[in-house]
């Protein structure tokens, strides 16, 4: 058989992968596309970066460009929008991770995927069917290391997430890769705190508190390090401004372990109304069920007597008891 032949077959019955800009979204209509802005490469890469585009997109909501990214999981979506947000955004309401520009922009991370939309902000409805289209979305759980770094003080849009080393060389220089040691799953966050900016704080999380504390030993020894560990974590800020600023920023961190038991979720097996109402429900059909049975049998009877009727009629059989 031709290759040709087999090539055209195989795309006959195959389906195909959707497209990662969409050709509509809403009443919208794609344009023109273009490839999307890739600054530090050795970044994306370390993120998974899988596909990314830019499109523009003309319709009854005007005139706009939405450009993707797909990445390898939900912590590199994280990494990718705390690196794009632009320095003046403000929390938007989209998604848990969305920023609002002043200038009109709207930059969103969400599952495995960065979004970043110019010059329109979409619905939630238009979002959600968005996330319907786009493929190979996955959602996952976000990082809970965020959640440990200080909030007093902190500036904002100063977060950064760091995965591994060249996140690290770009968000956090003064730490080298083998002090960081990632080939043990560690993961960072950086935060600017202070009017001047004079303390950035980096809070590596690690899997046991074990390696946290032989890595505090190797942070510690960086020249100009400040360092505390707490539980799996450690935070370490070098070469501080304010010295004692510095320690009022560390001794906010806090490593709190929230216990989870398994619990068994709910069913309608466990509530006393659905039980007493399937029990009344049962003896409903049961007595149902005996009547339609006693009179098919009566009826079934007396179509017996007419067919073969008896000729000397039912016979009765006397023990007679009282001869004994």
């Amino acid at each position: 058989m031709p290759r040709r032949l087999i090539l055209t077959l195989l795309a006959l019955t195959v389906p195909a992968m959707p497209q990662l800009l969409p050709e509509r979204i809403r009443d919208n209509k794609l344009v023109s596309k273009a490839p999307a802005p890739t600054p530090d490469p050795a970044i994306w890469s370390e993120l998974g970066l899988e596909d990314s585009g830019q499109g523009t997109y003309e319709g009854p909501a005007g005139h706009y460009t939405l450009t993707l990214y797909r990445l390898q999981d939900s912590t590199a979506s994280l990494v990718a929008f705390d690196w794009q947000r632009p320095a003046d955004a403000k929390p938007g309401t989209l998604a848990t991770l969305a920023a609002e520009a002043p200038g009109g922009s709207l930059t969103v991370g969400t599952g495995n995927y960065l979004l970043v939309w110019n010059g329109h902000k979409p619905s939630p409805e238009e979002f959600n069917a968005l996330l319907l289209t786009i493929p190979k979305y996955q959602h996952s759980l976000l990082p809970s290391l965020p959640g440990f770094v200080p909030v007093e003080g902190r500036r904002p849009n100063s977060e950064r997430y760091i995965v591994g080393p060249a996140s690290l060389a770009k968000f956090y220089p003064e730490i080298t890769p083998s002090v960081a040691a990632f080939h043990l799953n560690g993961e960072a966050q950086t935060g600017v705190f202070g009017k001047d900016g004079g303390i950035r704080l980096a809070l590596f999380s690690y899997p046991t508190f074990e390696i946290a504390r032989k890595r505090e030993v190797e942070f510690a020894k960086i020249p100009g390090a400040v360092t505390k560990r707490t539980g799996p974590l450690v935070a370490v800020t070098i070469n501080p401004s304010n010295p004692d600023e510095a320690e009022r920023v560390l001794s906010r961190v806090r490593y709190q372990a929230a216990v989870t038991l398994p619990q068994k979720p709910p069913s309608p097996k466990d509530n006393p109304g659905n039980l007493l109402l399937n029990v009344a429900l049962l003896i409903g059909i049961l007595i149902v069920f005996c009547a339609i049975s006693g009179l098919a049998f009566g009826a079934f009877r007396q179509l017996f007597r007419r067919v073969v009727p008896a000729e000397d009629g039912e016979s009765m059989v006397m023990l007679h008891l009282s001869d004994r």
